[in-house]
């Protein structure tokens, strides 16, 4: 590192100037190398809160204080900010954001939340997306909310809490993103939104690692959940939808019944139910196509798994038995979050998801009916099994490479199906558990198993929240029925399969 009296040219900090980005300019404008001048890449993780001896060495090489030098960095401006958020926390120092105007670097741009430069408030580039469309009016506000909201997080706890809510929003709407839901935010065009799924379609639900998304995809996420984050009502509320509208699956139009109603469609799959004697122990603990893996996406298995517990209570509705939405978690003896309970009680007054109930209870009758109550019971009360049980398991087969699921398109949602009053808001807006882990074989006879726990419950069936926080349970979000022009953005791969 060099020291002071290396330095001919004295440079002055900008307010607001990244700590690194005004050691590029210092090295710069002394004909130095930056690792020569301060010992560290640019790039590196020290730059976001350098300890108190570094600073002090570049303070007495620079002359600027040490206070404007701890102002620059991002523990220094923003204290109380939780950077290893993916989201809204660092960016990835290897692919920064800038100002395509050339503004200066600002330490609030190492942030992902900062899609917009506090300077000029263009929108920022990144090599993943250099040449975006212009933002929408409406970011411009929501960006100055956010700004906001950071400066405040120092000694508000109900701005971290909101960042929070945020953070949780964007990660799960990225996954049920289509091209009219959430619906289009003020200014947003259809083109903004289109370039958004599909930039998703390629690099988050085929599995790619993405290590950053471009400003443009944070700004498109970021827009249409903040106001939702504002408190956990609405943040809840907005998660339930999601959890309904990231299973990407629709039965074709001709598998679905003709139930104009959510009475005439319950009284009609109930009839169904009873008709080809479907009981509530034939039901399994989540629905899945027969193309589907054994192991579901993580953001289908919570609406999956409520389409299951609805079926299971209307099942045992059907045969003379009411069942709750908490009897029908207590009867599958497995673990089921409160979202999906929640999601569960609304599909019960949906038209359309009762349809979807239909087509999933033809299809499980078309496969066998199993007594899945009666499995679950046996596998209860066994305590030991024999040693030769694994020995005498046959020997597996070599996998074949399934083919590639077939690709669709990620369509419009026909939100026109069922009309809401005027009144009404409308939707603005998934973990599960690892898989049960093997025992490992005791030095006995056999192989002890541990006794499930399964939990049991007395509530009744869950309602629908306040309409003040949430739509009325005739405004689920509906399913795709129109396909739209691929003129606007032509995808590089593959989009969405089913």
């Amino acid at each position: 590192m060099s020291d002071a009296s290396q330095l001919p040219v004295a440079v002055d900090i900008q307010p607001g100037e990244d700590i690194a980005a005004y050691l590029q300019r210092v090295a710069d404008a002394n004909y130095l190398d930056f690792p020569v001048l301060t010992g560290h890449r640019r790039t590196a993780r020290v730059w976001e809160d350098p300890d108190h001896p570094l600073l002090a060495r570049l303070s007495s090489i620079t002359g600027v204080a040490e206070e404007r030098l701890r102002a620059a960095t991002l523990r220094g401006t923003y204290p109380g900010m939780a950077l290893g958020r993916a989201r809204t926390g660092r960016r990835y120092a290897g692919q920064p954001a800038t100002c395509p105007r050339g503004c200066f670097d600002t330490v609030a741009a190492r942030l992902n939340l900062i899609v917009l430069c506090p300077n000029c408030e263009d929108l920022l580039v990144d090599r993943l997306d250099p040449g975006p469309l212009p933002a929408p009016v409406s970011l411009r506000e929501v960006h100055h909310d956010v700004m906001t909201t950071l400066g405040a997080t120092t000694s508000s706890r109900s701005a971290r809490d909101r960042l929070r809510r945020l953070e949780s929003l964007m990660a799960k709407v990225e996954l049920a993103l289509w091209r009219n839901w959430p619906p289009l935010f003020d200014g947003e065009t259809q083109q903004w939104r289109t370039r958004a799924v599909r930039w998703v379609d390629r690099n988050v639900i085929t599995g790619r690692y993405t290590i950053a998304r471009p400003p443009s995809i944070t700004a498109t996420l970021l827009t249409l959940t903040w106001d939702a984050a504002a408190d956990r009502a609405t943040a809840e509320a907005m998660l339930d939808d999601i959890a309904i509208m990231a299973d990407p699956w629709d039965p074709d139009p001709q598998e679905m019944p003709d139930w104009r109603n959510p009475l005439d469609a319950r009284d009609g799959l109930l009839d169904l139910l009873e008709n080809l004697d479907i009981q509530a122990r034939h039901v399994p603990t989540i629905l899945r196509l027969h193309d589907d893996p054994i192991i579901l996406p993580e953001h289908h298995r919570t609406h999956r798994t409520a389409e299951a517990l609805a079926l299971t209570a209307l099942a045992s509705q059907a045969h003379g038995t009411p069942m709750t939405i908490a009897g029908a978690t207590s009867l599958h003896a497995a673990d089921s979050s409160p979202r999906a309970q929640r999601v569960a009680a609304r599909l019960l007054d949906d038209t359309d998801a009762l349809c979807r109930l239909a087509v999933h209870a033809e299809r499980l009758h078309s496969a066998g009916l199993l007594d899945r109550a009666q499995a679950r019971a046996e596998l209860r009360g066994i305590q030991r099994l024999p040693s030769s049980a694994l020995r005498d398991i046959p020997r597996a087969r070599p996998a074949r490479r399934r083919a590639p699921p077939k690709p669709v398109k990620r369509q419009h949602r026909d939100l026109r199906q069922r009309p809401r009053p005027r009144n009404e808001t409308p939707p603005t807006h998934l973990v599960a558990k690892p898989a049960h882990q093997q025992q490992r074989p005791s030095h006995g006879r056999g192989i002890r198993l541990a006794s499930p726990q399964h939990r049991g419950d007395s509530r009744c069936w869950l309602t629908t929240p306040n309409p003040t926080c949430r739509p009325s349970s005739t405004s689920l979000p509906a399913r795709p029925s129109m396909p739209i022009s691929n003129a606007l953005l032509t995808p590089t791969t593959s989009p969405r399969p089913d």
